[in-house]
């Protein structure tokens, strides 16, 4: 089982652009179906402050965090985030962040999104394990997957959150994503970095008034 990393991990504060793969925080509730819930406009406006991320697929200058989509997501961009049989085989990406909103709304996680590339042959694999939560939960919500060769393509996986994650009204609470991907046998590629595929991970809310 993956395990959401410590606190006592070296990481280090970002916020970049320029980038092509993304993962996005939405309230856009459509992208998953099992979660039959009515959206509620959030708030007139929200901010990510305090951007931190660690682990060999976040290069230090090839990670960003921006809102988009007029406040309803944030996007997390990744530059060079791939395993390969050929290359490096694991590699594992944790982002770390606050949204900064007016008093009186909270937002609760309800599911996530992930799309990507793989290319793998017969006898490989590629595997891609990601967790979303707010730091200092023991809970998290987990998704696993893990691709069989012969195949290669983009991929979409939908996820509903595996427990309730709600951020307090009076307080803020980083939200953190964990993203890991493998690769075994002798040939397997799986990545969130593609320039001719739209690569991204949607991590959706749900704001309510407090």
């Amino acid at each position: 089982m993956y395990r959401p990393m410590g606190d006592n991990m070296r990481i280090t504060s970002a916020l970049m652009s320029g980038a092509l793969a993304a993962v996005a925080v939405t309230t856009a509730l459509t992208a998953v179906p099992a979660a039959a819930q009515v959206a509620v406009p959030g708030p007139p406006t929200v901010k990510v402050t305090d951007v931190k991320f660690g682990g060999n697929g976040c290069p230090r200058n090839g990670t960003s965090v921006v809102m988009s989509n007029s406040n309803q997501a944030v996007d997390i961009i990744f530059s060079d985030f791939a395993a390969s049989t050929s290359g490096v085989r694991s590699k594992d990406c944790q982002v770390n962040f606050l949204l900064e909103y007016p008093a009186g709304w909270s937002y609760s996680l309800i599911g996530a999104q992930y799309r990507g590339y793989t290319d793998v042959g017969a006898g490989s694999s590629a595997q891609m394990v990601n967790q979303y939560y707010f730091q200092g939960d023991s809970r998290y919500s987990e998704l696993k997957k893990t691709y069989s060769g012969p195949r290669e393509g983009t991929f979409q996986e939908n996820h509903e959150a595996d427990v309730t994650h709600e951020a307090p009204c009076k307080e803020r609470r980083y939200l953190a994503t964990r993203h890991t991907l493998g690769t075994q046998g002798a040939s397997a590629t799986i990545n969130l970095d593609s320039m001719s595929v739209d690569v991204s991970t949607k991590v959706l809310l749900n704001w309510k008034p407090c």
